[in-house]
């Protein structure tokens, strides 16, 4: 049983076949940078979330030690909310390892937000582009939607140009008002859809149209045009002042998502709860598993200091890495301001449960 322990704390991969990049160490809680100073209370319900998670659902990134996160969860939900029984409880229960991966302890920490439009049920007036969920004409094969082919046999679904071009035959979730606004919630890949009707409508990604996703940055740069920055702000605003422009080069991102509507809470992560604002991170599950504490060390884009207890709870295409973090920075103009100039040096620690050792 020990060596499968050490084998999760070590790499948390199937058959700890990998190479071991990625090292821990033991510290204390006095060791962890401003500890004593963060409102730990406000990671209360992220935790949560992920515990009943945990308990209810197969966990792959905890199967070598399941156990003992389940037992911490079963004793955290007796925990009352408030700032001192939560911190003796994550004291008394976990124990905080530094983390290095390939020698270095310092990694990219960027930011991300939940897309916001607004739209309508009905296609009318400037709500013309449609959040589509999944195609009645594909199959969907580990999460991609594929055509069958005339004489058999399956083919790639329509690229976003011939999506847009076309009626496909596909529910339309909602009619919003901003196809820039509707390009981002492709890349962000969840949003919240402030309705005509005073409706919010969370929506969540369901799957892709399996081709190649092309990053804008670099679709605008082939053009020969480039925006007053590199952040995704200055990129949206570059777009709307061109919108001729944006179309085409829009377009030129084959990559299409499809979406579903989320009941509850939302944006939901990848370990399928609900993501707290400035208290849910995305990792790389191939080295951190989902459902994880872990103190987060890095800046704002505005140079403020972010020392804090964050709940590993989602994943992203372009978080890869030993110590790479996307953090999550919640919904509205503030949040994709904050979340699209961020690019920070920081590193993190992870908390695990008592017992399992090195």
């Amino acid at each position: 049983m020990k060596s499968l322990i050490k084998c999760f704390v070590v790499l948390w991969l199937a058959g700890c076949s990998a190479s071991p990049a990625l090292k821990l160490k033991s510290i204390d809680f006095t060791d962890l940078p401003d500890w004593e100073h963060d409102n730990t209370i406000e990671a209360y319900d992220a935790l949560k979330k992920s515990c009943v998670a945990i308990e209810t659902r197969y966990q792959p990134d905890l199967k070598n030690d399941i156990k003992s996160w389940q037992q911490v969860c079963s004793r955290f939900a007796s925990i009352p909310r408030d700032e001192v029984s939560f911190r003796i409880f994550m004291e008394e229960n976990f124990t905080p390892y530094s983390v290095k991966f390939k020698g270095k302890e310092d990694g990219v920490i960027t930011g991300y937000y939940e897309a916001s439009l607004y739209g309508s049920h009905t296609r009318h007036g400037q709500y013309q582009y449609p959040i589509y969920g999944v195609p009645n004409d594909g199959i969907i094969d580990n999460g991609i939607v594929k055509k069958v082919g005339f004489f058999g046999g399956v083919k790639p679904y329509y690229t976003r140009e011939e999506i847009e071009k076309k009626k496909i035959d596909a529910p339309v979730l909602a009619w919003v008002d901003n196809p820039v606004e509707s390009f981002i919630l492709h890349i962000q890949g969840s949003g919240r859809v402030e309705l005509d009707n005073g409706e919010i409508m969370h929506v969540g990604y369901a799957a892709n149209n399996g081709h190649k996703f092309v990053a804008i940055s670099g679709l605008i740069a082939a053009n020969g045009s480039r925006p007053k920055g590199s952040s995704m702000n200055d990129i949206k605003l570059w777009l709307e002042e061109n919108p001729v422009e944006a179309k085409k080069i829009m377009a030129q991102n084959p990559r299409y998502i499809f979406f579903r509507k989320i009941i509850g809470e939302g944006p939901i992560g990848a370990q399928g709860v609900a993501l707290t604002p400035e208290r849910s991170i995305a990792v790389d599950r191939n080295h951190i598993p989902l459902g994880a504490p872990m103190w987060l060390d890095t800046y704002s884009p505005s140079g403020e200091t972010i020392r804090k207890l964050v709940v590993a709870q989602d994943m992203g295409a372009a978080i890869k890495g030993g110590i790479r973090a996307d953090y999550f920075w919640g919904y509205g103009d503030l949040a994709f301001e904050r979340a699209g100039k961020m690019k920070s040096k920081g590193r993190y620690f992870i908390f695990l449960p008592k017992g399992v050792e090195l």
